[in-house]
C-alpha cells in the first residue's frame, strides 16, 4: 500500500510542477489575481504532497509541522479561490 501512495504522490508532484514551469514560462501570471492564484495553489499543492511523500518515507516526526504549514497553505488558498470566484460572480451580475 506505501507504495501505490508514493507512485501516486511521485506522479502528482511531477504534474504540479511541469504545471507551474509551462504556466511560468507561456503566460505573465504575476499580472493577474488569478494568475497569481493559480501559480501558488500549484506549489501548495506540490509541497503538501511532498511533505506526505517525505513523512511517508523518511518517517521524522517533525516533518509532520511541515505538512502542517503545507495543509494550512493549501487551505488558506482554498478559501482565496472561493473569494475570487465570489468577486467574479459578483462583477458580472447586472
Amino acid at each position: 500500500m506505501t507504495a501505490i501512495f508514493i507512485v501516486l504522490a511521485v506522479n502528482q508532484i511531477v504534474a504540479t510542477v511541469v504545471f507551474a514551469v509551462c504556466y511560468a514560462a507561456g503566460s505573465a501570471w504575476r499580472s493577474s489575481s488569478i494568475g497569481r492564484h493559480l501559480m501558488f495553489y500549484t506549489v501548495a499543492a506540490a509541497s503538501l504532497d511532498a511533505s506526505w511523500l517525505l513523512l511517508v518515507t523518511v518517517k521524522q516526526h517533525w516533518l509532520a509541522y511541515v505538512l502542517f504549514a503545507a495543509q494550512l497553505a493549501l487551505g488558506l488558498l482554498t478559501w482565496q479561490r472561493v473569494w475570487l470566484v465570489l468577486r467574479a460572480q459578483h462583477k458580472t451580475r447586472p
